[in-house]
């Protein structure tokens, strides 16, 4: 917009916004987009001041499957009946409103093994692609839905087709899809990783003699190369997409595996970490492609120390946080290269964690979600927090759209968390002794917190015409006072005509 103003000689500014921030994206499988627990989204940070909205909050039957999101709907597991007669449901929730749009049986709810108490339940996590949902139940029966009614296209219970059998605490794994094959693992006595085409059920491959864990099953591309991989009891096993032949593996010492572990394997570039509870520890391999073949290298590992039990570590610029500990519990950052612990914080219980732009939101195990300074610098640093539910959140998070998505296993709710978007004022402007100043604001008018700054990039030109990549960059744009974040530009003395923008990115 044409802002013409007058001082000390300036005579008319022009000023031009493109203000960009990160796209919204749909929640479609366990843990996110990319199954890594990581959302480009950008939200607000002061919870205290303004509470996250509540956009609905409704009873769910118990569980500890977490949320998926995608079109206007959301997805998850819940126990109907009891924990030995009664049945596992996977429903849809409108995303909007929270009222049920329809659920379908998938399972038994037999838990035998304790541990979790009366509100015990599915621990699998449904993914949604395109018009299907597929969910796999605690006795490994899985099953293609129809996303609008829940109709089941078909159906392979893996423990009366391949005679297989169901580890201690049943199975807790979500499936995997990719391409045309989802991806799942059994107790079977031999060939216990399977391959299904996603439209029919058919078998694709089954392969590898490794007993099946809790753990999910996860796609990277890891030196140039597609592949899944799969946290067995015998350890790390990636395999090729399209045939299930093995790429690389990495044995925990025999007999190391105890008793469950529920974390996924994480994968930081050409680094690939797991962990486990009950006194297995933690290590990350180094992944190398010599000429085609893959081999992975231990770069480090623990006994006893660094547990993920329940839920999987995220992992940003060098670093994996997550949930640490057995019994004891605490949210922690431990530096990746070298399984350094640079800071621990307890109190959360069996919690999770997701990082959100530039953010880590920890959801304790109580119903609280808490957000974090993302940063290895000691110490531990609390933003923010609210409390969200009540009953056991032994499950993760979801964001869509703004919205933070959250289930306990008693309750789900979403909450608005968007931040609003940046833009420049095209009323306040000033010449100083340091240059020209022009404010900070956000679309709903207010001004933008210092917490904000890091994310935010300015631009200039003195033509509008020019493209995008030639805009100059201010290197140290921002000046902050009593009502936010202010542009300077030192450039900027006397009679000019310039143009700026603003983009914010996590």
């Amino acid at each position: 917009c044409l802002n013409p103003w007058g001082r000390r000689g300036v005579f008319a500014m022009l000023f031009f916004l493109s203000a960009e921030s990160a796209p919204a994206a749909d929640w479609p499988q366990y843990r996110g987009p990319n199954h890594d627990g990581i959302s480009p989204e950008i939200i607000r940070t002061n919870w205290t001041a303004q509470p996250p909205q509540q956009l609905w909050k409704v009873p769910l039957g118990a569980g500890l499957s977490s949320l998926t999101i995608q079109n206007g709907r959301v997805f998850t597991m819940e126990r109907h009946g009891d924990t030995i007669t009664g049945r596992e449901f996977c429903v849809a929730l409108n995303a909007g409103t929270g009222a049920q749009l329809w659920e379908t049986d998938v399972d038994l709810a037999d838990y035998p093994d304790g541990g979790v108490g009366s509100d015990d339940g599915p621990r699998s996590t449904p993914v949604v692609d395109g018009d299907r949902v597929y969910a796999l139940g605690s006795y490994l029966n899985l099953v293609c839905l129809n996303v609008t009614n829940g109709a089941v296209i078909w159906s392979r219970n893996l423990m009366s087709e391949y005679a297989s059998g169901i580890v201690l605490w049943q199975s807790a794994g979500s499936p995997l899809v990719v391409g045309d094959l989802v991806y799942v693992a059994a107790a079977t006595s031999v060939d216990r990783l399977f391959a299904f085409n996603k439209h029919t059920g058919a078998l694709a491959w089954r392969k590898h003699n490794d007993t099946m864990t809790q753990a999910s099953p996860v796609f990277a591309t890891i030196a140039g190369v597609p592949q899944v991989i799969f946290f067995t009891q015998s350890g790390l096993v990636s395999v090729k997409p399209d045939t299930g032949d093995q790429l690389w593996r990495y044995l925990l010492p025999p007999d190391a595996f105890s008793t469950s572990t529920a974390s996924s394997a994480v994968v930081a570039g050409n680094l690939v970490y797991c962990s486990a509870a009950y006194g297995v520890g933690a290590g990350v391999v180094g992944v190398t492609n010599n000429a085609g073949t893959l081999t992975a290298t231990q770069v480090w590992r623990t006994q006893g120390s660094r547990q993920n039990h329940w839920a999987t570590p995220i992992f940003h610029d060098g670093h994996f946080y997550g949930v640490y500990g057995h019994g004891s519990l605490s949210v922690q950052c431990i530096e990746a290269q070298s399984g350094t612990i640079k800071w621990q914080q307890a109190g959360v219980g069996y919690g999770s964690v997701l990082k959100v732009g530039r953010h880590l939101v920890v959801l304790e195990d109580d119903g609280w979600v808490v957000l974090v300074r993302l940063s290895p610098e000691a110490p531990y640093r609390e933003i923010d927090r609210f409390r969200a539910l009540v009953g056991k959140c032994w499950n993760n998070a979801a964001v869509s759209d703004g919205v933070l998505y959250v289930r306990s296993t008693l309750e789900a709710a979403a909450y608005v968390v968007a931040a609003p978007r940046v833009e420049l004022s095209s009323t306040v402007g000033t010449i100083t002794p340091q240059g020209f100043e022009l404010s900070l604001v956000s679309d709903d008018g207010q001004p933008i917190g210092v917490e904000r700054a890091a994310g935010i990039a300015v631009y200039h030109s003195d033509n509008p015409a020019n493209p995008l990549a030639n805009w100059s960059r201010l290197q140290q744009p921002f000046v902050t006072s009593g009502n936010g974040l202010k542009i300077n530009d030192p450039g900027v003395t006397g009679a000019a005509q310039r143009f700026y923008r603003a983009e914010e990115t996590p």
